[in-house]
């Protein structure tokens, strides 16, 4: 593991009963820094080349809800950057996308202006919730710290579930490799079903403490 401020952080291992990994070459690992928020370290992304891909397939359903203690330090990579998003696939499942001086859900069938966009500042850190239904009708909705930030039920993003490599820092996929994320992330956790409120709200409450939001 990476104990010190500076080292290359070249695997991220789920912490879960899967079990999956994500791994970075010497190249494209990101930044293990330490003492960034309320004590605690972070991994940075450059924007530049940093990303970490997952070597086995990994199922992102749709409905889903996901969670990230994240913090955006100027995401440029044609507009989008992936924090937890598929890989190699044009048809991705549901994902976490920074850009634009926004968050927003993002998948195949989707995009910003059809899924709930935040309008918030973004380059503080946040405990960021991204939630989908599985349902056009009834939408995604974003909330941070806890607080409802963007709902979308519009129609129009109609989001599939997908199976795929998954990265962290990076939604290249498709052909499109400079969409990689430039900022911070102390903490993702992925569900693959939509929590209830109460269950939510218990998830965000335990990161705002953790993290001192």
């Amino acid at each position: 593991g990476v104990s010190a401020g500076g080292q290359s952080v070249c695997n991220w291992s789920d912490r879960f009963a899967s079990v999956y990994t994500l791994n970075g070459t010497t190249a494209n690992c990101p930044t293990y820094v330490i003492n960034v928020q309320n004590g605690l370290p972070i991994v940075r992304f450059d924007g530049t080349s940093s990303v970490l891909i997952s070597t086995d397939s990994v199922l992102i359903t749709s409905p889903v809800t996901i969670f990230a203690v994240v913090k955006d330090n100027g995401t440029t990579g044609g507009g989008i950057g992936g924090i937890f998003s598929h890989a190699g696939i044009s048809t991705p499942g549901p994902g976490l996308i920074s850009g634009s001086g926004s968050y927003w859900l993002d998948g195949s069938g989707a995009n910003i202006g059809t899924t709930a966009t935040s309008s918030s500042s973004i380059t503080t850190f946040r405990v960021v919730t991204a939630t989908y239904t599985g349902n056009s009708t009834s939408g995604t909705s974003l909330y941070f710290d806890g607080v409802l930030e963007a709902n979308y039920t519009g129609g129009g993003q109609n989001i599939a579930p997908g199976s795929a490599a998954v990265q962290i820092g990076g939604r290249t996929w498709n052909g499109w490799t400079n969409r990689l994320f430039k900022g911070d992330v102390g903490e993702l956790l992925i569900y693959n079903r939509l929590l209830a409120a109460s269950e939510r709200g218990q998830i965000e409450s335990y990161l705002k403490s953790k993290w001192g939001l």
